[in-house]
């Protein structure tokens, strides 16, 4: 990742008035724990103190899957109500905690217990494959644990879902967009005819190989493709 980022730290935003948050999880506390270009850290231990973070660090540790990768052991100064101690965290995949990671947008939070970021609009964007379509064999304990993240995952993420539309009805939101990658092509607003279709990326698995040339393509314009069709259907105002 140091390769990749450098030096820079999470406060070295690109644009100015830019707000950037990356998720983890504590697994000593089971909590979330953030690196923001604001602040980074967690309510259990504080704000971490002193020098920010580099990006590199909080990608490492919210991309460390904890099927197949170890966490990242960090020690930091944390500063709670007043007061500065050194705590060792455990951070893993932050998808553990917060799989969406909208929850720092979500109205209603308050902002002395999390990090808070108030919003009127929320555009969540999804890689997952959809529904299952009930074709793989889990047998082997690899794939039998994969596949229960998956469905644990999968329910966490119907809930998010509820919530941010139920946001919308009561007035707290004025939209919330929701874009993924499995998503039914039959089901859209409109499709254009260059659409990149949902059974040519949806078996694209999650393997932390280099994504060959083609491949890369086709996932990136779907995904901008579905982006376009939500936004203008949903919040043409924007």
């Amino acid at each position: 990742m140091s390769r990749l980022f450098g030096s820079k730290t999470v406060r070295d935003v690109a644009r100015p008035g830019l707000h950037v948050v990356i998720n983890a999880c504590d697994l000593k506390t089971g909590t979330a724990f953030r690196f923001g270009s604001q602040r980074s850290g967690g309510w259990r231990y504080g704000q971490i103190d002193g020098v920010a973070p580099t990006v590199a660090k909080a990608v490492a540790a919210s991309a460390a899957f904890p099927i197949i990768l170890p966490p990242l052991i960090e020690t930091f100064p944390f500063t709670k109500a007043g007061r500065t101690q050194t705590q060792t965290v455990v951070l893993t995949d932050g998808g553990v905690f917060d799989n969406l990671g909208v929850a720092v947008l979500e109205p209603g939070r308050d902002s002395d217990i999390t990090d808070t970021y108030p919003v009127t609009h929320i555009i969540s964007l999804n890689a997952g494959p959809g529904q299952l379509d009930g074709g793989d064999h889990p047998f082997w304990w690899a794939s039998r644990v994969s596949k229960s993240f998956e469905a644990v995952h999968r329910k966490s993420q119907d809930h998010v879902y509820s919530r941010l539309h139920r946001h919308v009805e009561t007035g707290d939101l004025e939209v919330f967009g929701m874009v993924y990658l499995g998503q039914q092509d039959q089901r859209l607003p409109h499709r254009p005819a260059d659409l990149v279709s949902r059974d040519e990326v949806r078996q694209y698995p999650t393997d932390f190989a280099p994504i060959p040339a083609k491949d890369l393509h086709l996932l990136t314009k779907r995904g901008e493709q579905l982006t376009h069709i939500i936004i203008d259907r949903y919040m043409p105002h924007l």
